[in-house]
């Protein structure tokens, strides 16, 4: 006789990682499955998650977090009012009726499956909380079962004490042990003989990514995509609160470009941008931080179909308007805040990124990145910044303040998560002291 049993937890919203949990067991033949709480919040899936929940799962006890989403009156802080918006009447049905714990007969063993909070008041895991206290209440909050398998922790382990089991299933949707793999637990039963398997299965992290970006109000859409692509658990539950002022919104183009141009960095970048567009031929060219103008006169002269400017100073696209009416309908430009989370960028084939990272970030450029799905990418950072001095320091004050700087193999490393292979890594004199690495990308 043989007969296996699969736990699952902790979907929050990830569609792509259920996906990936369930064609592994049916690729391992075993249909007898239970949830144990935490279907969503967090990420974007509501809909699609619960439908195959409903769908596959014999048996589930609600989690925290459906507790929080469904009758919470003090959510805010974690975007409970987003999510259950999105719940249909036979949805909140089906999580108002799940129980908070489940019971089940294995091997001539009694197994208990439950979430972990509310249940209990804190979460353990063999790192945390592991004191002798708090495993025995977590082994025994329901009375001794032989098997106790709670999810929660975002961790799997197993823990035994005297002949009896506290087992954590990790999480299918949100791991946060610095493995961004499908996480789930199989017990399994074979002619009397009795074992347990914690199961990792890769999934398709972009596409989580991707359908995060998708719904721009997300509550915590940073903190899901953090936590996606690195399996590290953030404490950034805050709401979304109204972004700053970008302090290049303030910056006169006059003294931009003044200052640009006594240092050298407008006929660096000039040159840079020339050989950017002529080694990198497309049918269309996105322009980051354009200013008054920057690369178009010699976009201009080239085939694009299409050309979009975009920068955060609606007073340098205004310049640039002027300067550049000539090209009519084939230049759109484009006034977005790369910082913005509700920001998307248009699709363009060639995207290029001349010294903006530094002034989004790197998450948030990626983001749009993602967003914009270019097929030819090529960037510039600054690898020896020198901040304004003289008569321009109090001008650049605030930009310094925000500007950060930028890690190149964190940038191969990002690009290549969305899909693209580094194809170029040039350096140039940037005037003064300054020394600016290109790197070029392609999309196989």
């Amino acid at each position: 006789m043989s007969r296996s049993l699969a736990f699952l937890s902790d979907v929050h919203g990830n569609l792509p990682a259920l996906e990936a949990a369930l064609r592994d067991l049916d690729a391992r033949g075993v249909d007898e499955i239970y949830f144990l709480g935490d279907a969503i919040g967090k990420g974007p899936s509501v809909h699609e998650v619960l439908s195959l929940l409903r769908e596959r799962c014999r048996g589930a006890v609600y989690g925290n977090w459906d507790r929080l989403i469904l009758s919470s009156k003090d959510g805010e802080r974690f975007g409970v009012p987003y999510y259950r918006a999105r719940l249909n009447a036979e949805e909140r049905a089906w999580l108002a009726s799940l129980p908070e714990t489940l019971e089940l007969r294995f091997a001539g063993r009694s197994v208990l499956g439950y979430h972990g909070r509310f249940s209990i008041d804190r979460v353990v895991t063999p790192m945390l909380n592991n004191e002798r206290e708090n495993v025995e209440k977590a082994m025994y909050r329901f009375g001794p079962h032989d098997i106790t398998v709670m999810g929660d922790a975002h961790h799997s382990f197993l823990l035994t004490n005297q002949g009896r089991y506290l087992l954590n299933t990790g999480a299918v949707g949100n791991p946060c042990d610095r493995m961004p793999l499908v996480s789930y637990l199989l017990l399994h039963e074979r002619d009397g003989a009795f074992s347990i398997e914690h199961v990792r299965v890769p999934y398709d992290v972009r596409r989580a990514v991707s359908l995060a970006l998708r719904s721009p109000d997300l509550p915590m859409l940073e903190t899901y995509i953090r936590e996606t692509v690195t399996a590290v658990y953030s404490r950034s539950y805050a709401p979304q609160t109204a972004l700053p002022r970008s302090p290049w919104e303030d910056l006169p183009l006059s003294v931009y470009e003044d200052y640009a141009a006594r240092e050298g960095l407008s006929s660096a970048l000039s040159h840079v941008l020339a050989e950017q567009m002529r080694d990198l031929p497309a049918g269309s060219v996105c322009l980051l931080g354009v200013g008054g103008g920057s690369g178009l006169a010699f976009a201009s002269a080239l085939s694009y179909e299409h050309i979009l400017g975009v920068d955060v100073s609606e007073s340098f696209l205004s310049a640039c308007r002027a300067r550049f009416a000539h090209l009519g309908p084939r230049l759109e430009l484009l006034r977005l805040d790369l910082r913005d989370p509700k920001a998307r960028l248009p699709h363009a084939e060639l995207l290029l990124a001349d010294l903006v990272i530094e002034e989004a970030g790197l998450a948030a450029f990626v983001r749009q990145v993602a967003l914009c799905a270019p097929r030819l990418l090529s960037c510039v950072v600054n690898l020896c910044h020198t901040p304004p001095g003289g008569p321009f320091a109090p001008a650049f004050a605030d930009i310094e303040k925000q500007r950060c700087d930028v890690d190149p193999q964190a940038l191969v490393r990002a690009l290549e998560k969305q899909g693209l292979r580094m194809t170029r890594l040039q350096t140039y004199p940037g005037g003064g002291a300054r020394l600016l690495l290109r790197l070029d990308f392609v999309r196989p």
